[in-house]
């Protein structure tokens, strides 16, 4: 008897070491902000003392990360919007002019927000550098590309195309991050995608095609390859690094192409041709932009890319309502139809996050 209760004693303070060591090393992970994650420590039945993750941790960090791409999604579709709409008033201006004055701003915010938040900009672990230089490369060949494409395809479309690299994010994510993917992520993906393609299929019926139409949408099929790619690396880095990192490399390796662009062949640029509306308006969507690029990175550090990136599927409701309010594009019941399918299977793996948080026993 005496034996067993020391032995069930000594469990118990093993137990109540490991307890602590765990609790320490999660502060003291979670003040390098490498990782958001608790565990709680349990008795296997053997006796042998395990790590269990916790699911009520994980659950509301989803929440979080998919409450800040809901409203990052908001952000890019404003900045779309009101860089189409300089487009329009103004022919000479194009992308290259919109990614130099994006970049000084984007930099000139960044720089303060990362002062203000008191982080090293060079606090990046050896092994991540290079996944660092290659988020940045990827993002900033990526990005011109659509808001360039956006002048020579309508807005709806050159949206769709873009995104369609959920679809590939969440096979990727499977195979290179080895995200759990559920078959109900798995529906909603499928679902969503469908919705893409019965909203896609006649979209150009009521669009005159411009000469640099099929350049259009090249542009915005790579684009969309180096959103999926880009995803990917963000969230492999948000589990490391603060989050407001990897936008600041990204924001000034986006103004180092924009300056060598200008050095190497001025005649892109249109200065003589903006105007003070043209200006104020580029002004609004970088501001936008910046949202959207600080709240996504935030929430890959929160929630699985696999569950966050197909988000990114609604901002093509914003575009469809944009293009026929603003643009005065026609609204069919195809539109509807792939726009409730749409919006149906995003809505269930988010239904989901948020019933585990609030109702799950």
């Amino acid at each position: 008897m005496e034996l067993k209760t020391l032995a069930e004693g000594r469990q118990e303070a093993d137990l109540d070491i490991l307890e602590e060591e765990v609790s320490q090393r999660f502060i003291q992970i979670s003040e390098d902000n490498s990782a958001l994650c608790s565990f709680n420590v349990v008795q296997d039945v053997d006796g042998s003392v395990v790590l269990v993750p916790d699911q009520t941790e994980k659950s509301n960090e989803n929440v979080k990360g998919i409450i800040l791409m809901l409203i990052a999604g908001v952000n890019f579709t404003m900045a779309s919007i009101t860089c189409k709409m300089v487009y329009a008033r103004n022919d000479y201006l194009n992308g290259i002019d919109y990614l130099l004055v994006r970049s000084i701003i984007h930099v000139s915010i960044s720089s303060m927000q990362i002062l203000y938040a008191k982080v090293n900009i060079f606090d990046v672990k050896k092994e991540l550098r290079l996944v660092l230089i290659l988020r940045s490369t990827i993002g900033v060949c990526g990005m011109p590309c659509y808001f360039i494409a956006i002048k020579y395809i309508p807005l709806s479309l050159g949206t769709l195309i873009f995104n369609i690299n959920p679809l590939i994010v969440g096979i990727l994510s499977y195979l290179i991050l080895k995200e759990n993917i559920t078959w109900l992520k798995v529906i909603a993906l499928v679902g969503a995608f469908t919705g893409i393609f019965i909203l896609t299929f006649h979209k150009d019926e009521d669009y005159q095609a411009g000469q640099f139409y099929m350049l259009g949408l090249i542009l915005v099929g790579i684009n969309c390859c180096t959103a999926a790619a880009n995803s990917l690396t963000l969230r492999a880095l948000n589990k490391q690094i603060h989050y407001l990192l990897s936008p600041f490399w990204f924001f000034c390796t986006s103004l180092l192409l924009a300056l060598v662009i200008l050095a190497v062949y001025p005649s892109a640029y249109h200065f003589s041709k903006f105007t003070i509306p043209d200006l104020t308006i580029f002004l609004l969507s970088a501001l936008f932009t910046y949202g959207g690029q600080i709240l996504s990175s935030k929430s890959l550090k929160y929630a699985e890319a696999s569950l966050i990136t197909p988000l990114q599927y609604l901002n093509i409701l914003y575009f469809l309502i944009t293009d026929i309010v603003v643009f005065h594009s026609k609204f069919t019941v195809t539109d509807a139809t792939g726009g409730a399918l749409i919006l149906i299977s995003l809505m269930a793996p988010v239904c989901q996050s948020f019933y585990s948080k609030y109702w799950a026993v």
